[in-house]
């Protein structure tokens, strides 16, 4: 035990243990770093879903007002720019993105918030895309290739067959089919509804 007590010793057990310290505080600090970092991401993804999401039932709502008011083909083009302009089954569109109906053409300021995107962080996002970052981020690991396969079939059977310059009859069905499908596809992306994204997501995380 007197070799304890010896300065060298003490000054190598000292070393030893606050090397120790700063070596488990140097990876807590890290890892609590990168938590706050994913954590704020996985705010980011959600917002932003939740804005695409948001417009879409917006579209929806508008397009039956018009329609009771008369206005079927205004109805039809803002339903289509939304599906096809607004980040649901694609990419945001640009400043320059333009759908056709017959001969009408609207463009992403025609959405009813005026775009397809929150953050410019996203515009190279679909909503795919964003629930596969979301549960990423919240489930710890990306979700399988056959539940991505699964959420994309759904997402796209928002257009069916419908292109971005479509005849009139085409536009029609568009709006059908996006009112029939779009419950269907938010329900499965129910985690975007919740109040914030910070609610317990485990449930989804096993499905």
């Amino acid at each position: 035990m007197k070799y304890l007590n010896q300065p060298f010793v003490l000054w190598l057990l000292s070393s030893v243990v606050l090397g120790l310290i700063s070596f488990f505080y140097a990876n807590w600090s890290e890892n609590t770093a990168e938590n706050l970092r994913n954590e704020r991401l996985a705010t980011d993804v959600f917002l932003e879903a939740k804005f695409r999401m948001d417009q879409m039932d917006e579209t929806l709502r508008t397009s039956l007002r018009l329609e009771s008011e008369g206005e079927n083909e205004n109805a039809v083009l803002m339903t289509s720019a939304m599906v096809h302009l607004g980040g649901i089954v694609s990419f945001p569109a640009d400043d320059n993105g333009q759908v056709w109906v017959g001969n009408g053409g609207v463009g992403r300021t025609h959405l009813p918030f005026g775009q397809g995107y929150r953050d410019e962080l996203f515009k190279s996002h679909s909503l795919l895309n964003l629930w596969h970052s979301f549960h990423s981020l919240t489930c710890g690991g990306p979700p399988s290739d056959e539940k991505t396969r699964q959420i994309d079939l759904q997402i796209q059977t928002l257009k069916g067959n419908v292109p971005r310059h479509a005849t009139k009859e085409e536009g029609r069905d568009l709006v059908t089919q996006t009112r029939e499908n779009w419950p269907k596809v938010r329900e499965t992306l129910e985690m975007f509804s919740y109040p914030n994204p910070r609610l317990d997501v485990r449930e989804h995380c096993q499905n």
